[in-house]
């Protein structure tokens, strides 16, 4: 008997499992209608009945400009709890050997830090976003960052470079740029959803465009979107006859400590 009710209770759904409940609350109590009561409820309890029920988030799809390639979309996005104990913090960025790494918009350089999981990651304070709250950035797994503590950098300076996949596997198994957006510098602050600031409009990825104007508090792409392969060397001889980072002295940090010249 107790298979039986157990089987029905399981195709039910919330409100059938109500009519239920009231029809047999109405009838002559006894022990057996009690009995089948109590066993009811149990099998609603196992069966996962719920009287109210809960709608999944709805998905939103992400936007991409056509001049970003398949490798420069995001790999692994903000909230993803794919093989993860907790959901993603951030957005994971696929690139190749010496990909450069663009600011998202305008700030001030935390320094560069070591972490044998992660590597280098560079924190960057932002200002403020949208809602004029503090907005930090970490710019993870890369080979080394291009600006010094204190430096301000504007949005699409070059900021950092990718170089191999982070140091342990557990932090990812292949070259990617983990961006990171908090409230705080702590590890535990509170993570703030990238595709909530871009400049275009939720959701828009929005590509960085030498000389456009971009509204205050809004962040644009951390790589170039164009078809074309840049490397850190490619860029910064397009930038520059004299490349700065020919007689650079690099930190263990990944910092660029003495360069001979203007970054």
């Amino acid at each position: 008997m107790t298979n039986i009710v157990a089987t029905a209770a399981a195709s039910m759904d919330a409100e059938r499992c109500t009519i239920v409940l009231e029809t047999i609350r109405h009838r002559p109590t006894g022990r057996i209608v009690t009995f089948c009561l109590v066993t009811l409820c149990a099998a609603l309890l196992l069966a996962g009945c719920k009287t109210t029920p809960v709608d999944p988030e709805p998905y939103i799809p992400v936007h991409y400009p056509l001049g970003i390639s398949f490798e420069g979309k995001i790999q692994s996005d903000f909230g993803d709890t794919w093989k993860r104990r907790r959901p993603h913090r951030g957005i994971d960025i696929a690139g190749h050997h010496r990909q450069p790494i663009i600011a998202i918009v305008d700030g001030i350089a935390m320094g560069a830090e070591y972490d044998p999981c992660a590597g280098i990651g560079l924190r960057i304070h932002h200002g403020r976003d949208l809602e004029g709250k503090p907005l930090f950035a970490w710019y993870l797994h890369i080979g080394g960052s291009l600006v010094e503590r204190g430096q301000h950098v504007k949005r699409g300076d070059l900021v950092a470079w990718l170089d191999g996949p982070p140091p342990d596997r557990r932090c990812g198994s292949r070259r990617h740029l983990h961006l990171e957006l908090a409230r705080g510098t702590d590890w535990n602050s509170p993570a703030v959803n990238p595709h909530l600031l871009w400049a275009d409009g939720p959701y828009r990825v929005t590509c960085f465009e030498p000389g456009r104007e971009y509204a205050k508090g809004t962040i644009t792409y951390p790589i170039l979107c164009d078809m074309q392969v840049h490397t850190l060397e490619s860029l910064l001889e397009s930038l520059s006859n004299d490349n700065p980072l020919e007689d650079a002295e690099i930190s263990e940090n990944g910092t660029i400590i003495d360069n001979g010249g203007d970054l």
